[in-house]
């Protein structure tokens, strides 16, 4: 059986005993046969604000990519240890999708993609995932083989 394992990452990670929870989940997991993915977040907006830019005419509906960063350093050593200890493990990351180099979009291809600062609504995640779709293809065909 395939598991799907998301969360919001930069909220529950911050302590150390969860990090090693998920990680040990993620053990068990697989010690019973499971394929595991992980879901990745998606940027957490600085208000809500951004997630209504489109409706408040703001210039740039953007965010920064080196914030997003910052604020997901716990997600980045939690991923790390999981990564050294189960290299099976498949990881699918919206961000790629969302932000380049610089800037993290809160809006694609013309669609608001957030309800609130932490909370895609739900034409946004299925846009977001059309459209990850298109550009890495199906990220399960070969966890499925």
């Amino acid at each position: 059986m395939t598991v799907f394992i998301g969360a919001w990452w930069s909220a529950y990670l911050k302590s150390e005993h969860y990090q090693r929870y998920f990680v040990g989940t993620i053990g068990w997991l697989k010690a019973h046969g499971h394929t595991v993915i992980v879901m990745e977040d998606v940027p957490e907006l600085p208000s809500s604000s951004y997630a209504e830019c489109l409706l408040k005419n703001m210039d740039d509906c953007s965010i920064s990519a080196e914030d997003v960063k910052k604020s997901l350093a716990n997600f980045y050593r939690f991923k790390q240890n999981a990564q050294q200890r189960y290299p099976d493990v498949q990881w699918i990351n919206p961000r790629k999708v969302l932000c380049d180099a610089t800037r993290c979009q809160t809006v694609l291809n013309g669609i608001p993609l957030y309800r609130d600062e932490s909370h895609l609504n739900n034409v946004g995640g299925i846009e977001i995932g059309q459209e990850y779709l298109k550009r890495f293809g199906n990220p399960l065909t070969s966890s499925e083989k």
